[in-house]
């Protein structure tokens, strides 16, 4: 048993363990196009498809947002260092509840991105990504078209089943509109864990939060917990949440269920 944890900690950062199942960060980020979430520092060629679903309540300000959707998702590794992916969001659905309630259906956003690993160790990585989110979801936005766009950096370790990670983020939104164009700017980050028991199950361990984006203070704070599964050398789901629990945004109470499958 010792041998074989000293062998996966010594195995380098991007060995061929982890079967088809996720690694990284967790991305169930209730943001359009996941902005601001962290990257995977191993390159992996994947195609897959997620559904997600958010609830705000808030009773005091008598307001309340439900929100689902159905995306397909995929990544290119161009090489062994570098990747490409993107998502789409097919349809989504927002229900707003205030005093001006309106339903919204249609197409949602959609993401591209680009990772690359610049550092590596024995059992440790370092990649910086960046994606841009394009203003896709026609329901949602009138007269004016909200572009989206991170930059940053993820580190991961591997030490036996732990694989503790870390993500610095910048992100900048702004609107192509006759209007004012209302850039917002802010940091935010990723800090947590994953462990993993044996090559088809692994539990997340996440904190995130986002400062001054949109806000002058802190965005939202949250726990994004996330069960995986590995069920063949290709194939491998994750159930993730998004649990707020401090800032002056409306985040949600949010859950996403992801399938993806690698190919060569």
């Amino acid at each position: 048993m010792i041998a074989l944890l000293l062998a996966t900690a010594l195995a380098g950062p991007c060995d061929d363990t982890d079967r088809g199942m996720a690694v990284g960060p967790s991305t169930n980020n209730p943001r359009p196009g996941d902005l601001g979430s962290g990257h995977r520092v191993c390159p992996r060629s994947e195609i897959g498809g997620s559904v997600s679903g958010g609830l705000v309540v808030d009773g005091p300000a008598f307001y309340g947002n439900i929100a689902g959707g159905l995306s397909a998702q995929g990544s290119w590794a161009v090489d062994d260092k570098t990747e490409l992916y993107a998502q789409f969001e097919i349809v989504r659905y927002d229900s707003l509840i205030s005093a001006f309630s309106d339903s919204t259906l249609g197409t949602g956003h959609t993401m591209v991105g680009a990772a690359r690993r610049l550092a590596e160790g024995e059992s440790w990585g370092f990649a910086a990504h960046t994606r841009l989110v394009l203003p896709t979801a026609s329901a949602l936005y009138k007269n004016a078209f909200p572009f989206a766009a991170d930059l940053g950096g993820t580190f991961e370790l591997r030490a036996g089943p732990f694989r503790p990670h870390a993500t610095v983020n910048t992100l900048f939104s702004a609107a192509a509109s006759a209007g004012p164009a209302d850039p917002w700017f802010g940091v935010g980050g990723t800090l947590g864990t994953e462990i993993r028991a044996g090559q088809t199950f692994g539990v997340v361990l996440d904190a995130a939060g986002t400062y001054g984006y949109g806000v002058s203070g802190l965005d939202h704070l949250s726990l994004e917990p996330a069960f995986r599964f590995g069920f063949s050398n290709v194939m491998s789901a994750e159930l993730g949440f998004h649990m707020p629990l401090a800032g002056r945004a409306h985040a949600p109470l949010g859950v996403e269920l992801a399938v993806m499958g690698r190919w060569p």
